[in-house]
């Protein structure tokens, strides 16, 4: 089969001139070759098509210098751009900051790194290309233009300037480009709350400065938006063991400019409209989406198999929990393993509630450890704060309140648990007696942070907190109150080995069960370490990493890696970088910066390639993601 061609019979281009503003990780970049090497497996695409990155852009130099030694590829492609005395008389004429964004050469004249911020391919007042002495622009011509950009807002003192209206903003500068280098296609990514930030204002007017530049549009906008509408993106929606939903944007240039375009794949696109090439493809049916979540499961147990002693004792250190942390995970997983006996004794029994009891009814609120304690409670129907004069006021209330936890829970287990005979014990042993002024005041003290800060509480607050008392009912009614009280005792005191104990941290008194009927086994799942508290979900996709901060790092238990020996009792890791990057869609070998902050951070920032690769499978080759099968692709013509 031949290369399409236009009347004039002369083959067009085969190779994707590609600049990537987003290079972070090179995600954009990876996820085209990912695409290219799909649409040629399945006989789509002719083995003579190629990537070129002719210009990355990345504000952090130890990524710039990760892109070349991820793509050497670059290497050749930056020399044939300019030549280093051109580039060294540039360089002469900017200002430091801009000096240092071009791409760096060795004294050999090979490329260490890729250009800096973006600003540099634009002039001193960023309304035109930056020029070579000689008039060549900086940047050179490219056929796809890849990006991100900050949600920053934009100007509010006139929402009718169009072009002018986002001045300031990186997004200026990526139009000013599209306006003079005319790009054929153009992807651009950002938060998944892009669409709503300034109530849709944002969105309006990129889309506004867009279409007057001469593209159409196709983008994820939330189902809210309307028919039309695709919802956001994640990679957990495609079979990637990786949960991160974001916005992604599509262009390709209309009208007759497509008609200047000459290259084998424009010539495809520029005859089939955006909105009739659907580059977003989510599933649609339960048996997609369930087939999906089984290849991410599958896959998330693979990329975690690998043993922790593979890898260098100070990556395994950095990996490591602090003992507080480990403590307070293996605390709630006790708790777990309690609920997961108490179903099974049920399970024995003749019983009409025979059926799994807590399994099936984990709770999907946030479970507040301070509240599942009786002897605690302070009033909810009103800020507690308000009473903090009236000592009289809040006993009477808390032993009304206890009083009436002991008749449900003695009527519940037909007068076998007393609840009044299991009070506190340790640093809040004092909380049976109320009548002294100082247990008062060490009551008051004990309350959680987010008692009494806000002078009218929201109504989704005054829910959980009710909900998580009756859960309490639920918890003093079947379990035995002895071993729940104990338990309930080492969750805000730990015992340190020189026999002190240590108050634990607020959030770690918390656990967010996402785990909808998966087993009562907190091992078997995926953890994070959050300020909302200990999250825990199925073992199917991993949450998003943060750029912001590494505490957030998701966790895998030994359980589910197979580390576990018969002497070790379970515990949980961060997930190693090596694995983050195969959760990112990229190969387990890839590149990343030194450090492990700096990794993670990376990989925070980082678009998953995987994901990106199947927008441009589907935009360029109409190949559905969810359906690896040829038989659609082999019915087109080859490019």
């Amino acid at each position: 089969m031949k290369t399409t061609m236009r009347s004039n019979e002369q083959p067009l281009p085969t190779r994707i001139r590609l600049v990537d503003f987003c290079a972070g990780l090179g995600g954009f970049h990876h996820g085209v070759e990912r695409a290219l090497e799909l649409a040629k497996s399945v006989g789509r695409l002719s083995s003579k098509f190629n990537v070129e990155c002719v210009a990355a852009a990345e504000l952090s130099m130890p990524l710039r210098e990760a892109y070349v030694r991820n793509f050497a590829s670059t290497l050749g492609n930056y020399s044939a751009m300019a030549g280093l005395e051109q580039i060294d008389q540039l360089r002469a004429t900017l200002p430091a900051e801009l000096a240092e964004a071009l791409p760096v050469f060795d004294e050999n004249g090979v490329l260490k790194a890729v250009h800096g911020d973006l600003s540099v391919f634009l002039d001193d007042e960023e309304c035109a290309l930056r020029t070579f002495p000689d008039g060549t622009p900086l940047l050179p011509e490219h056929d796809v233009l890849c990006a991100g950009f900050p949600c920053q807002p934009f100007s509010k003192s006139g929402y009718q300037k169009g072009f002018e209206d986002t001045r300031g903003t990186v997004f200026h500068k990526i139009a000013t480009i599209l306006e003079h280098c005319r790009p054929a296609m153009l992807f651009l990514e950002n938060v998944g709350n892009f669409p709503r930030h300034d109530g849709g204002n944002t969105w309006r007017r990129v889309r506004s400065v867009l279409e007057n530049l001469g593209y159409e549009l196709a983008a994820t906008e939330p189902r809210a938006a309307g028919p039309h509408a695709t919802g956001l993106l994640s990679p957990h929606q495609y079979g990637y063991p990786h949960h991160r939903e974001r916005f992604f944007l599509v262009g390709q240039l209309a009208g007759s400019e497509r008609d200047a375009r000459m290259t084998a794949l424009w010539d495809l696109l520029s005859t089939t409209d955006l909105a009739q090439r659907r580059p977003f493809r989510p599933p649609t049916t339960q048996m997609e989406r369930r087939a999906n979540m089984d290849r991410a499961a599958k896959q998330l147990k693979r990329i975690v198999a690998s043993s922790a002693k593979s890898r260098p004792k100070s990556i395994r250190r950095a990996a490591a929990l602090s003992r507080l942390q480990a403590n307070s995970i293996a605390h709630w997983a006790r708790l777990i393993d309690k609920l997961a006996e108490h179903d099974d004794v049920l399970a024995t029994t003749k019983s009409p509630q025979s059926a799994a009891f807590f399994g099936g009814n984990m709770p999907s609120f946030p479970i507040w450890g301070y509240e599942l304690d009786p002897w605690h409670w302070y009033p909810i129907d009103r800020n507690p704060a308000e009473l903090l004069e009236q000592p009289e006021a809040l006993m009477a209330h808390r032993n009304l309140a206890l009083d009436a936890f002991k008749e449900e829970v003695w009527n519940i287990t037909k007068g076998k648990t007393d609840v009044r005979l299991h009070p506190p014990g340790g640093p809040r042993s004092g909380l049976d007696d109320l009548t002294r002024a100082s247990n008062v005041e060490k009551w008051v003290d004990s309350w959680p942070g987010y008692a009494g800060r806000r002078t009218k509480w929201p109504q989704w607050k005054i829910k959980f907190l009710r909900q998580n008392r009756e859960f309490s009912i639920q918890l003093w009614s079947r379990l035995d109150p002895l071993w729940l009280r104990a338990w309930l005792d080492e969750l805000y005191w730990v015992s340190n080995p020189d026999g002190s104990q240590t108050a634990r941290p607020a959030s770690q008194q918390k656990l967010e069960w996402n785990a909808k009927d998966a087993p009562l086994d907190l091992w078997g799942l995926i953890a994070q370490l959050r300020p909302s508290g200990i999250r825990v979900k199925r073992p199917t996709a991993v949450p998003a990493l943060v750029a912001m901060t590494t505490t957030q790092i998701p966790l895998v238990s030994t359980s589910l890696t197979g580390d576990t020996t018969r002497k070790s009792q379970p515990h949980f890791r961060h997930i190693f970088a090596d694995e983050a990057l195969q959760f990112q869609g990229f190969p387990a070998d890839w590149h990343l910066p030194k450090g492990h902050e700096q990794q993670f951070h990376a990989l925070g920032n980082a678009v998953h390639a995987g994901l990106i690769g199947d927008v441009f499978a589907a935009w360029w080759f109409d190949l559905d993601p969810g359906d690896r099968s040829t038989t659609r692709a082999r019915q087109l013509p080859l490019i």
